[in-house]
């Protein structure tokens, strides 16, 4: 696939493609990766190399500009902690992961990625920041393959949801908060540090999620253990978002509002 599909580019006159330099003032987002499960079991070479080789295009595409105002932000995720199973994750608080298996493609392309745009930051200028998000979810967010994608598609459908890992627990942040955290990020955050997009207001176990959504949709709940698609780490903790709020950002939106308003949208 095209490298540069996930790539959104906006800022001061013309575009940035075809290999021209970025006009002065640019950003250019970097969101193009696979994710979910069935990805990094049936995928995980393209799931490194969407990330890393993508990055690192967009990144010489950008030293083409020298002494100009551009600025690169790669979509990062709080997986980079790798084994957050309990506890309170701030942006340094790493976990152990087993970096020769395959199922940590994802992680290990994460974090290549901030290491990669840190050394380019450091050597040719250009700026960058890390905005690891959790759980983001809503209208027109892609959700496929991922446990709250199939909750909403199995409601809307009418079916049973499904739940496959009822004691799993995970942060979801709704849509407008996760973007608003973002502009954050790049207003006010300092160059080439991660903050954490997170709503610990949103932190509950996987199966309440998936009660949540059943009955604001009026469907049912069906609990599965399914060993097939062996997740790559275990979560379980509160990633902090005390750095990001210290920026003056806000998550406005509560889950049960946010569930009430994607299912609105699609249906």
């Amino acid at each position: 696939p095209d490298l540069f599909s996930g790539v959104v580019v906006g800022g001061g006159g013309g575009g940035g493609g075809g290999g021209a330099p970025p006009p002065e003032g640019m950003m250019v987002f970097h969101s193009a990766s696979p994710t979910g499960l069935s990805s990094v079991h049936n995928k995980p070479v393209d799931v490194m190399t969407s990330n890393i080789f993508g990055a690192k295009q967009i990144l010489d595409l950008l030293r083409l500009h020298k002494n100009s105002d551009v600025f690169f932000i790669p979509f990062s995720s709080v997986f980079v902690y790798g084994n957050a199973s309990k506890g309170n994750i701030d942006e340094n608080n790493y976990k152990p992961f087993d970096i020769t298996s395959y199922l940590s493609s994802y992680i290990s392309a994460k974090i290549a990625v901030e290491t990669l745009c840190a050394a380019y930051s450091r050597q040719f200028g250009i700026k960058t920041v890390f905005p690891r998000f959790s759980g983001a979810y809503g209208p027109g967010v892609e959700t496929q393959d991922t446990a709250i994608g199939n909750f909403f598609a199995n409601a809307m459908s009418k079916q049973d949801i499904i739940i496959h890992n009822p004691s799993d627990k995970c942060d979801y942040c709704y849509l407008t908060d996760s973007v608003i955290g973002l502009f954050y990020c790049i207003f006010y955050g300092k160059n080439a540090e991660a903050y954490n997009v997170a709503n610990s207001e949103s932190f509950l176990i996987r199966i309440k999620l998936a009660e949540i959504i059943a009955k604001t949709a009026k469907a049912k709940v069906v609990q599965v253990v399914d060993l097939s698609l062996k997740p790559s780490v275990t979560r379980g903790a509160i990633f902090s978002n005390k750095k990001l709020k210290a920026l003056g950002w806000e998550p406005k939106i509560s889950l049960r509002d946010g569930v009430q308003r994607t299912l609105s949208y699609l249906i």
